[in-house]
């Protein structure tokens, strides 16, 4: 028996898929978790554990009380963010959410239709920012790490209550990047 601590989030809405959920997991070349499940034929059984602390609880509850919610995610990090995101808009009225992603380069972006077409559901309440580290040619996104500008501005007309969400390895919104110099 391999016993492996790794920490996945379910990338669809538990309350619209009950007795069912999927997993997002993204291939690392020498990932060793990763490289294992990929492998496994459909319909695998894998012992699963879950869910830690009362998270969910506080952040219902920090939701009702905010006017924006601003989610600063890194690489992989997108998909609880997009399961916050799906299932609070999908309640109805609520909060503002301004998403501002962050990945190494445009292979590394998941989720990317899942979240395009939240936006154009909710436009006025859903905006995805993407920044790149090693952008292609001609992207017209935002380039190198989240910085505190891209912070800043993302942040103006969410009101005075604003819940910041943090998604993802830290080096992507932590780290300055040579091209914000």
């Amino acid at each position: 028996m391999c016993i492996r601590d790794r920490r996945y989030v379910p990338c669809c809405l538990p309350m619209l898929t009950p007795g069912r959920f999927d997993l997002g997991v993204k291939v690392y070349p020498g990932g060793e978790m990763s490289t294992r499940l990929s492998t496994m034929p459909i319909g695998s059984e894998v012992m699963l554990e879950g869910a830690h602390g009362d998270a969910a609880d506080r952040l219902r509850v920090a939701m009702g009380e905010c006017t924006g919610v601003l989610l600063l995610v890194g690489g992989t990090g997108v998909f609880p963010a997009h399961q916050i995101v799906a299932e609070v808009l999908s309640l109805g009225n609520g909060p503002q959410f301004r998403i501002l992603h962050g990945c190494g380069s445009e292979a590394d972006m998941v989720l990317q239709p899942e979240m395009a077409t939240l936006e154009e559901a909710y436009p006025t309440r859903l905006r995805v920012d993407v920044f790149l580290e090693q952008p292609p040619r001609g992207w017209q996104r935002g380039v190198g790490f989240v910085s505190l500008e891209a912070i800043a501005e993302a942040r103006q007309g969410m009101g005075q209550s604003v819940l910041y969400i943090t998604c993802g390895p830290c080096l992507l919104y932590t780290s300055p990047s040579p091209r914000d110099s």
